[in-house]
């Protein structure tokens, strides 16, 4: 929600052996809401305007998701591949 600069996760998408893709986070704990900076906002904003430009560039090939960070046609990571990236950049560190 940039309009009021929260960052609200609402959702949780785990693959066991297919993907899930709940409307729910996993309990009221698991909730959580924080407040958009304006360094964030900005990142957010740069965001927002990159996947307006891929979606115009892919046209009817785009793939709409609710995720804000995706490939460039839209389509959604996978939950495994991020975590591996997490890891990586972790030890990095």
């Amino acid at each position: 929600d940039l309009e009021n600069r929260r960052l609200c996760i609402t959702r949780t998408v785990v693959k066991v052996q297919n993907l899930h893709d709940e409307d729910n986070v996993k309990s009221d704990d698991s909730f959580r809401e924080f407040y958009i900076t304006d360094d964030m906002l900005k990142f957010f904003q740069r965001v927002v305007k990159k996947k307006e430009e891929d979606k115009a560039f892919y046209g009817k090939t785009y793939q709409s998701s609710k995720s804000l960070f995706t490939w460039e046609d839209g389509q959604e990571f996978s939950p495994d591949y991020l975590e591996h990236h997490f890891k990586k950049v972790m030890k990095k560190w």
